[in-house]
């Protein structure tokens, strides 16, 4: 017997390159709040502000590893926080995501962290939820073809 695993993704917007400006943590709910998120349409691609509701939260699952230095090879370290945790601590910070993956209940994003305006070192971002992912993106404030 043969099982071929289904890569489909009704998601049609990527967050490669989108930054994560703000993240709200409530009772079993995480929301993050994008500068933009990206469409692609053919050869096109448009932006969108945008927020990502995760509903069914178990905390206990979610949380942020922040390593010293960016990507890349070689040596390093790093501390892992709860998702309240990394919140209280980098209350301004931005989180550019490099890269995204959905699988079964985790979503994991990997990128560079931002505070004060400066590239702080990079962070791995594990979100662990049994309910809804929703991804709302603000079409109307990007009216016009927004080409990249």
């Amino acid at each position: 017997m043969n099982i071929k695993k289904r890569v489909d993704n009704n998601i049609p917007f990527s967050l490669h390159d989108s930054r994560i400006i703000k993240i709200s943590a409530e009772a079993e709910r995480i929301t993050l709040t994008f500068d933009k998120v990206y469409e692609y349409s053919g050869d096109n691609e448009k932006s969108y502000p945008a927020t990502m509701l995760f509903e069914g939260i178990d905390y206990e699952e979610c949380d942020v590893i922040v390593f010293d230095s960016e990507l890349g090879y070689g040596s390093f370290t790093g501390t892992r926080y709860r998702m309240r945790e990394f919140i209280d601590k980098f209350p301004n910070g931005i989180f550019e995501i490099i890269t995204e993956t959905y699988s079964g209940y985790d979503t994991v994003f990997r990128g560079y962290i931002y505070k004060n305006g400066c590239v702080y070192g990079s962070g791995i971002i594990s979100i662990w939820t049994m309910g809804d992912v929703i991804l709302s993106a603000n079409y109307a404030s990007n009216k016009k073809d927004d080409n990249i």
